[in-house]
């Protein structure tokens, strides 16, 4: 960013007249700058010797470019080589850490965490811990003195253009060692993370980033067995999975629907469809598919944890659970509401068609809200900037209904209107037909719709895309 802004000043009008040449020369120059970030600041390569000589466990792509790998060697002296590869931003204060687990949750575990540290005397320099997972309350603390690096030795460590490494040696079952710190004779889930170190405190831990989202892996390692490997890519595809089919529940098949309901009646109110008006199949089909992906994504997370599980996280995140129960039940009272719904000459089909509204809303923000809480659970292990995409299509369907809102009340009061002025100077007390004036409008709402469609359907496939592949 400091160097595109440098370039942008360079290339200003008092060293080039022409304006336009200007304008080009800077966005040339922020293109060349940002493919050089990525250059400099971008993935690394796989360490060849991956599943021969070295357990390794990593994201690395078809294409051998990782955001993070985690390798190990056993020395055959009791002890284990370690290195800790990974992309972080550009900082003096960061940490990167792998957890030892029973399982694949966070709590009770035991964590080696490398750790930059600023010093007056030396300067920045990075020291490597043991720490551990509490295992209710869900934080992490270093552990006391004369354990907190019993049988650690670094070897090497650097953080250069974004890549901070991390060597070191760690004694298996170290003499003395409490019960904070496992046996790596032993297998266990292996979990990397990586974070930001307190400015002033070096040894207080921030939490863990979510951009990227901490590792976890699938299997439990061996880490005196030579080769063994895992990917990352293998984990939580049933989460993602779910995840999935509520986007295309609640951002494509919802947002489609009420629009309709909402802003079509007199569009196609002259037009059928199996004995019934066009815009109430359209919405009635768009909303099966929202009750059915909604149940499938319901059921399938369900079957997958078989049990009810509270979640390690913020409050917002604990409440993801609870607000997708509220919305399966709120799902589920629509459709039998409209079932049962009374005839339309009914003195209660106000009260019906309030309801109907109120609870439609309700429910699809309601599980806007649920899925932006699910996407920052650390199980799923969706990209962070899936929240922008998220945050952009919640815009964009506000901004959408506003202008569909507004146009629909000035044709109310020109129609109205005209409709008065007719009444007056004809003295036809009957409402005149005026649907061969709205053709344009018509034409221009269906245009609209068609508009809505395509960008709904280009936010649904962006979310589930980077969903499933981490870019």
């Amino acid at each position: 960013m400091y160097l595109t802004r440098r370039l942008r000043i360079i290339f200003t009008e008092k060293h080039f007249g022409d304006v336009r040449m200007c304008k080009w020369l800077s966005v040339v120059a922020m293109f060349v700058v940002t493919i050089g970030i990525t250059t400099v600041y971008g993935d690394f390569s796989k360490d060849p010797e991956c599943s021969v000589s070295l357990g390794c466990f990593y994201d690395c792509s078809k294409s051998d470019d990782c955001t993070f790998l985690v390798s190990w060697a056993d020395k055959g002296d009791g002890s284990i080589d370690f290195t800790i590869k990974s992309e972080v931003p550009a900082s003096t204060n960061r940490w990167i850490a792998i957890g030892f687990s029973h399982d694949k949750r966070m709590g009770a575990d035991s964590v080696t965490e490398c750790v930059m540290e600023q010093n007056d005397v030396t300067g920045s320099t990075i020291g490597v811990y043991h720490s551990y997972n509490h295992g209710t309350e869900k934080y992490n603390y270093r552990l006391e003195y004369g354990q907190a690096q019993l049988g650690l030795t670094l070897i090497n460590s650097s953080n250069n253009d974004g890549i901070f490494t991390c060597q070191f040696n760690q004694v298996k079952a170290p003499v003395d060692a409490n019960d904070e710190i496992y046996d790596l004779e032993n297998e266990y889930h292996l979990m990397f993370a990586q974070g930001i170190v307190d400015s002033i405190d070096t040894a207080l831990k921030l939490r863990h980033s979510l951009n990227p989202t901490p590792m976890v892996s699938v299997v439990k390692m061996g880490f005196t067995t030579p080769g063994s490997h895992v990917s990352f890519g293998e984990v939580n595809n049933v989460a993602r999975i779910h995840a999935c089919l509520m986007i295309l529940a609640w951002v494509f098949f919802a947002s489609i629907g009420v629009v309709v309901s909402r802003y079509y009646k007199d569009v196609w109110s002259d037009e059928w469809l199996c004995g019934r008006a066009v815009w109430f199949q359209v919405h009635r089909i768009l909303m099966m598919f929202v009750f059915c992906f909604c149940v499938a994504g319901f059921v399938l997370i369900f079957v997958e944890k078989q049990e009810w599980v509270t979640i390690d996280g913020t409050n917002f995140q604990k409440a993801h659970p609870y607000l997708g129960v509220a919305v399966m039940i709120l799902a589920f009272m629509n459709p039998m509401l409209a079932l049962f719904r009374c005839h339309p000459e009914s003195r209660r089909r106000k009260l019906f068609n309030w309801t109907h509204w109120f609870i439609g809303i309700s429910v699809h923000i309601l599980a806007i809200i649920t899925i932006f809480s699910g996407m920052t659970l650390e199980e799923a292990g969706i990209p962070f900037y899936v929240l922008y995409i998220m945050m952009a299509y919640v815009i964009y369907q506000f901004v959408f209904e506003l202008l569909l809102e507004i146009h629909q009340c000035c044709l109310e009061g020109r129609f109205r209107g005209d409709a008065e002025f007719d009444t007056k100077n004809t003295g036809d007390s009957q409402f005149p037909d005026y649907r061969s004036e709205r053709q344009d409008e018509d034409r221009l709402m269906k245009a609209a719709l068609t508009f809505h469609v395509l960008i709904i359907l280009g936010f649904t496939v962006a979310i589930c895309v980077s969903i499933f592949v981490q870019l």
